[in-house]
């Protein structure tokens, strides 16, 4: 359970990553705000948005720093093939068109992340989701 405190903060961080999503029109731009900003409030030391590859491992689309992913790992997370857990890294699936098209990942080394960190980020990318989705629907419609 969260307390009031960090409640708060993650209340304040999804208006300001709403604000910021209803002002921009670019996905690519979108993501890495919500990854630089996310990297901060889960005090992150790396962070990385990964995509599904047909038959193969994810990919990384953006990171934040030059690191070592786990790609088969996020790959498993994206396809629901049930990745075992690992308390350095916390996942969140991120839609597009309709579909499990990535995820955002962070990693540390201390503290461990808890389910709560999970749950927060499964809300992030949700509302990520959403916004990269209407910015789908509104090129389609240009």
């Amino acid at each position: 359970m969260l307390s009031p405190s960090r409640e708060l903060e993650f209340l304040k961080f999804l208006d300001t990553l709403g604000q910021y999503l209803r002002s921009t029109r670019d996905p690519r731009k979108a993501l890495t705000f919500a990854l630089r900003e996310g990297r901060t409030f889960f005090d992150a030391e790396s962070g990385c948005i990964a995509v599904a590859e047909a038959a193969k491992d994810a990919r990384v689309l953006i990171a934040l720093r030059r690191d070592d992913w786990d790609l088969a790992h996020i790959g498993r997370f994206i396809r629901h093939t049930r990745p075992p857990v690992r308390s350095d890294v916390v996942l969140a699936p991120i839609r597009r068109r309709g579909a499990a098209w990535g995820a955002m990942a962070f990693r540390r080394a201390s503290p461990p992340f808890g389910h709560d960190d999970g749950r927060l980020l499964a809300r992030v990318t949700a509302v990520v989701s959403d916004a990269i989705q209407s910015m789908d629907r509104e090129r389609m419609l240009e």
